[in-house]
């Protein structure tokens, strides 16, 4: 009736012995937390050299499949924030445009470009009778880790940005979940994003951005001090057709007082340039100060502005008797709409927050399409 099993488990590995032990009143149960424990005990050893390699941080100069990054689209010398989405064998790259649900093939190496405020890590899934043990949430930037349980290659707040090769960046909800499920196997190797503890070791050289764009990301973050976006005005044309100089003034039109400068060149484009460039000169500090008015998608409206990959035009919104430009309605809207899916999403409600997502999404393309055109409106 009291009959205990004492079990050994031996296991040699690279010429070592293994040993672990086990006791229980049944068999099947000694056996069990025997081997339970030899696997514990294997994965505490140090990897193999060629798996030490392949994990860990991801090494510079290389790009992943779910790694945020920028890129030019096709021949323009614009880049734009999008996700790696396929390595090609000639060493080109697919890059998935998130914001405009599409892709763009064959992108040159030398015209993508690594984003330093995040660092990228590789690692491997420890799967247990079909489950991680881990708490996670979809969200369009990846699946969020909430609780990272027995996973030693995860910290809470870790973003799974790729499983497997398969891309989780810049998905719905919907489509996460079902990747997710199917790459539910022990030893599947992920990749995750995680955001640098210390940007002033990762951060390096700041991604090329223009004076005007400055001047406009300006604008975004000081909404209530600032009335209008900059404005570029041609106040002289001199000279021959051959030989013809151009003075542009660059405005910046404040609640209390107006900002302006004055550049001339021989070309319209290089005259605004360098009308920017003073402006930003004469700002100083201030160029990088946020009063408020500023929101989650005011960095999004700087890359709508510029050409961006072709679609349709979504059915437009018209400006309300408030007399604000119609594009600030939207974005206020699309704010709205992408806190409301935040939260359904940490609530755990899939479907609810799906729809919301989809409700973002639409009024964000509504509100590109609308500062695309009012940019045209006011260069």
């Amino acid at each position: 009736m009291n009959k205990i099993y004492h079990v050994k488990c031996e296991f040699i590995v690279d010429g070592r012995l293994l040993t672990t032990t086990a006791s229980a009143r049944k068999k099947k149960l000694a056996f069990r937390d025997a081997a339970r424990r030899m696997l514990e005990k294997l994965e505490r050893l140090p990897k193999p050299e060629a798996e030490r390699a392949a994990m860990g941080d991801c090494p510079e100069g290389e790009f992943l499949i779910g790694m945020k990054v920028r890129a030019k689209w096709n021949d323009t010398e614009r880049f734009y924030d999008g996700v790696i989405a396929k390595k090609n064998d000639d060493n080109t790259y697919n890059v998935f445009w998130p914001q405009w649900r599409n892709q763009t093939e064959n992108i040159k190496f030398a015209d993508i470009q690594r984003q330093k405020i995040r660092v990228y890590k590789k690692g491997r899934l420890r799967v247990r009778d079909g489950k991680a043990g881990i708490d996670v949430t979809c969200q369009p930037k990846g699946i969020v880790i909430t609780n990272k349980g027995e996973q030693p290659d995860m910290e809470v707040n870790d973003t799974l940005v790729a499983i497997n090769n398969d891309m989780l960046k810049g998905l719905m909800p919907e489509e996460q979940a079902k990747k997710w499920k199917e790459h539910m196997t022990n030893g599947v190797a992920f990749l995750i994003e995680r955001e640098t503890k210390d940007p002033k070791k990762v951060r390096g050289p700041a991604l090329p951005v223009t004076d005007a764009q400055a001047l406009n990301q300006f604008f975004m973050r000081n909404r209530k001090v600032v009335k209008l976006p900059p404005q570029y005005n041609i106040v002289q044309e001199m000279g021959m057709p051959h030989n013809r100089m151009y003075t542009i003034e660059c405005v910046l039109e404040f609640n209390d007082h107006t900002e302006r400068v004055k550049a001339t060149a021989r070309s319209k484009k290089k005259a605004k340039q360098e009308a920017a460039k003073k402006m930003v000169e004469k700002l100083g500090d201030r160029i990088n100060q946020k009063s408020g008015g500023g929101a989650p998608l005011a960095t999004a409206k700087r890359k709508a502005s510029g050409a961006a990959p072709s679609q349709p035009a979504a059915k437009r919104v018209k400006t309300e008797s408030s007399g604000r430009p119609s594009h600030e309605l939207l974005q206020e809207k699309a704010e709205k709409a992408y806190d409301e899916y935040l939260k359904l999403a940490n609530a755990g409600e899939t479907e609810k927050a799906t729809k919301k997502y989809k409700e973002y999404e639409s009024t964000y393309k509504q509100y590109a399409d609308e500062y695309r055109e009012y940019a045209a409106k006011n260069p």
